[in-house]
Formats: C-alpha cells, sequence, structure tokens
C-alpha cells in the first residue's frame, strides 16, 4: 500500500536555530593579537574582546563614560549616538583592561578614546584592518569585528556566567537573543 501524496506537504517546517555564531578561541585570539602592530587598533580590539561593546559603541566612546575608580564603562544615548536597544548599560572593568585603559588614559589626547589625532575612527578602516589581521593570522575567514563580541559571550559561557549575565552585559533586549550561546554551558 503506497500513499499518493505526502501528508505533510502543507505542513509548515519549523523554525531552526540561526547559524552559531563564529567566535576566536584563547589561542586564536593570541595569535591575532600578536599580528597587530598598531597600539591603538590593539588596545581597541582588547576592549571590543573585554566589554563586548559593538564598534558603534566603542568608536564613540569617551573618557567620561569611564570611571577607572569604580571600574565601569557606561555605555550611554547621547545627542550624536544610540544604542541599539535604546537603553543604558554599565559593563565591569577587569584588571587587564584596567591596566590598558590607565595607559591610554596617560597619554589621551583626545576626548574620544579611540581616535586618530581626534577623529573618530571610521567604522569600515575598522573591519577592513581586522579582516586583514584575520587573514594575516591564517584564521577563519568568517570571523569579523562583531567576532570579538560573540567570543566575550562565548568566553562567558564557558566559564560558567549565567546566560541572564551574559543578556545583561550585551545589553539584548530579550533573553531570546543570547540563548545562541546556551550550546556552550
Amino acid at each position: 500500500n503506497c500513499i499518493a501524496s505526502n501528508p505533510f506537504r502543507h505542513v509548515q517546517r519549523p523554525k531552526t536555530n540561526a547559524l552559531q555564531p563564529c567566535y576566536l578561541r584563547k589561542g586564536e585570539m593570541r595569535v591575532l593579537l600578536e599580528k597587530i602592530g598598531d597600539n591603538q587598533f590593539h588596545n581597541l580590539c582588547l576592549m571590543a574582546l573585554n566589554t563586548g561593546m559593538r564598534q558603534g559603541e566603542l568608536l564613540q566612546l569617551q573618557w567620561s563614560d569611564i570611571d577607572l575608580v569604580l571600574r565601569i564603562v557606561h555605555v550611554r544615548n547621547s545627542d550624536e549616538f544610540t544604542t541599539k536597544g535604546r537603553k543604558n548599560r554599565s559593563i565591569p572593568i577587569n584588571d587587564p583592561l584596567q591596566t590598558i585603559l590607565l595607559g591610554m588614559k596617560e597619554v589621551a589626547g583626545s576626548e574620544l578614546v579611540f581616535h586618530r589625532q581626534g577623529k573618530r575612527l571610521r567604522p569600515e578602516w575598522v573591519s577592513k584592518t581586522f579582516k586583514r589581521h584575520v587573514r594575516i593570522s591564517g584564521l577563519n575567514d568568517k570571523l569579523h569585528f562583531h567576532s570579538l563580541r560573540h567570543t566575550f559571550a562565548s568566553w562567558l559561557v564557558q566559564d560558567g556566567v549565567s546566560l541572564y549575565e551574559v543578556q545583561k552585559l550585551l545589553g539584548h533586549s530579550n533573553i531570546a537573543v543570547t540563548q545562541v550561546y546556551s550550546h556552550l554551558q
């Protein structure tokens, strides 16, 4: 007895999980950082890695947003910049980042944390420079600057930080967005 037609032809397929985010493993991150000779770009990458901040948030970051005493980076909305979720958030500064920021603050020539002669870095330049270093390092060509944000979240989850805490640090409006990292728990 054969079935004449497929009884499931009108059934809608369930949505599958989005592709897993591409992130760097610790050894890969070391290789990448060793290849970056530009000190400011190196520090920008370390800031992204240690805070999970988005590229736009990093490029508009000002020293007045960083409290080196309380060790907090404030990601805020302003007249010139709106965060993706339109909500302010605070991110703690860990020991390695504190050392980097203290050194940068000593020689800061602008209110902008990351700049070229006082002018804001262009997102296209950051993206192209990061991709060039990924290729020089022989790493996965799917990696891009945003992968540092994925790396931050992935490492936290692997270290046992709850998805709720990761959600707050990343500024995700919904825990469902953060669930993409749940397989790493």
